[in-house]
C-alpha cells in the first residue's frame, strides 16, 4: 500500500451507490456498472471488494469522477480509467454493463500516451540512492530529477524514507533486494553515471520530459482532465 493511504469508508457503502445485492429486477430506473480497482486503490473499499470484480448499482445518470468519490477513492490517486478496454476520462457517463478497471499512479509503464485524466500521467517518479551511487545521485540531481541522497544514512533509514516518501531506491548492491522491506527498487549494472541513468529510464519506461521534479505548488486542474 501507497505511504499515507488510508481505509477510507471501507465497510459501508456509499451514498447515492445500491449494493448489488438490493438490485430487484424491473424496480426502477438503475444502471449496473463492474468495477475492478487495482494495487493500492484496494485500500479504499471494503476488503469483499478488494482485487476482484464487483458490481455498483445507482439511479440516475453519474459521471465515473463522480461514481469514484462516491465510493470513497479519490481521484487524485487515479491515473488510468478504462471503460471496456477503453481508456476514458472522469465526465464519461457509464451504460448499463460497462466495465471499469481504474489503475493508481503506475512506476513502471508509461501511459503517458493513453491517460486522458489529467492531460498528463500523475506519476512523478521520486527515488533514493544507496550510499555508493553518489555520482549517479548528483547527475540525477542535475538532470532535475527527485533524488534523495546521504552517505550517512543506513538501510533502515533508507527503507523507511522509501516508504514514507514512495522513493524507488536505486543500488548497485543484490543483497538488497533480498530484504523484506523492500517493495520498490532498481538494481543497477556498474557503469558511468550517464550510462546507469539510462538505465533507470529504460527499465522503468522513463518519459524524461514528464519525470523530473514537478514545480513548487503545481497543481491538477480535473475540470481540463478531457
Amino acid at each position: 500500500m501507497k505511504p499515507g493511504v488510508r481505509n477510507i469508508g471501507a465497510g459501508r457503502e456509499a451514498p447515492g451507490l445500491i449494493p448489488a445485492a438490493h438490485i430487484r429486477n424491473g424496480e426502477g430506473a438503475m444502471a449496473k456498472v463492474i468495477f475492478r480497482l487495482y494495487e493500492e486503490l484496494n485500500a479504499y473499499v471494503s476488503a469483499d471488494r478488494r482485487k476482484k470484480d464487483f458490481e455498483v448499482a445507482f439511479e440516475g445518470e453519474r459521471n465515473l469522477g463522480e461514481l469514484m468519490e462516491e465510493l470513497g477513492v479519490p481521484c487524485r490517486e487515479v491515473d488510468l480509467l478504462l471503460v471496456n478496454g477503453e481508456s476514458a476520462g472522469f465526465s464519461h457517463v457509464p451504460g448499463e454493463g460497462d466495465r471499469v478497471s481504474v489503475y493508481p499512479v503506475f512506476e513502471a509503464f508509461n501511459i503517458s500516451k493513453v491517460t486522458r485524466l489529467w492531460g498528463r500521467p500523475l506519476r512523478r517518479t521520486k527515488f533514493i540512492l544507496d550510499p555508493d551511487l553518489s555520482e549517479l545521485a548528483a547527475a540525477m540531481q542535475g538532470e532535475g530529477y527527485d533524488v534523495r541522497f546521504d552517505a550517512l544514512l543506513s538501510w533502515g533509514e533508507i527503507f523507511d524514507i522509501s516508504h514514507r516518501e514512495n522513493r524507488i531506491i536505486l543500488t548497485g548492491n543484490p543483497l538488497l533486494l533480498e530484504s523484506g522491506r523492500v517493495t520498490h527498487a532498481v538494481l543497477l549494472q556498474r557503469g558511468a553515471p550517464h550510462l546507469q541513468l539510462g538505465e533507470v529510464v529504460e527499465k522503468l519506461d522513463m518519459d524524461p520530459e514528464r519525470n523530473l521534479r514537478s514545480p513548487e505548488g503545481e497543481d491538477f486542474d480535473r475540470a481540463g482532465a478531457e
